[in-house]
């Protein structure tokens, strides 16, 4: 069993109340003593405290912004599986060739273990009849594509714990998430999230969409599943998900078909 653990950057209130208190004691020194010098050097540490509350960790905005975003395509998963009979688990395959992609094949079976042969598939299929289901681009696949072009990496080919790294590095970089680690239990993968945008986000969609966070996945348990099968080149499937109930620790095991 291999376990490597990512911290992220913890983002800490102390500067902000440092600075405000000492922007309060300086006003107050200057009032007290009548001094225009401690008077500005209040002002002035109130307003850098200021400047760090407001550029620092917002993760409730970003939360409030795709929250919307993703339960529309939740909605639009949950009408469409219901209707075509959908009722397996997404299998994330990596398919090779000219220009390789990543595409989520959704069976009509509850039990289905098979994925489509290699060949079948192009990037405009939609619907494969053996074995029967849906093809369709990842939730996560646009956000792996944009990792790879901010980390100038590619994820085909790396190997999977540095592949994980970067997707932790990708997350703390850009203030998803505060920390992530993940161990290997044979051919599986738990992954654990820490803060995942301030932690009620998980919980929120677990509670309205509780089968496709395991059906498909959000865009960053979707994320990871991409990496795990683009850099060993197996297909995985997302076995469970768990949210702590204040839903600060979000856990998913991930599971190679082999």
């Amino acid at each position: 069993m291999v376990e490597k653990v990512l911290l992220g950057r913890k983002v800490s209130s102390l500067p902000v109340l440092t600075l405000f208190s000492l922007g309060f004691i300086f006003s107050f020194l200057s009032l007290r003593y009548e001094s225009l010098i401690l008077g500005l050097i209040g002002v002035g540490s109130i307003f850098y405290g200021a400047i760090v509350y407001l550029v620092g960790y917002r993760g409730f905005i970003r939360r409030d912004l795709l929250y919307p975003l993703i339960e529309n395509s939740f909605t639009h998963y949950q009408r469409l599986f219901l209707a075509e009979g959908c009722r397996g688990r997404g299998i994330y395959m990596f398919l090779k060739g000219s220009k390789p992609f990543t595409r989520v094949f959704i069976p009509l079976s509850e039990v289905e273990t098979h994925v489509p042969p290699q060949g079948v598939i192009d990037e405009g299929s939609f619907r494969v009849h053996v074995p029967r289901g849906l093809v369709f681009e990842p939730p996560g696949y646009m956000l792996k594509e944009f990792f790879e072009k901010c980390l100038n990496i590619k994820f085909e080919g790396l190997e999977v714990h540095e592949a994980l790294n970067m997707v932790s590095e990708g997350l703390n970089r850009f203030e998803v998430s505060r920390g992530l680690n993940y161990i290997f239990e044979g051919g599986r993968v738990r992954v654990r999230f820490t803060g995942l945008l301030d932690g009620k986000f998980c919980r929120t969609i677990k509670r309205r969409y509780s089968g496709l966070c395991e059906q498909v996945g959000c865009p960053f348990c979707s994320l990871v599943a991409c990496v795990l099968c683009e850099s060993t080149g197996e297909p995985v499937f997302i076995e469970s998900t768990i949210v702590s109930p204040e839903g600060g620790v979000v856990e998913a095991v991930f599971r190679f078909l082999r």
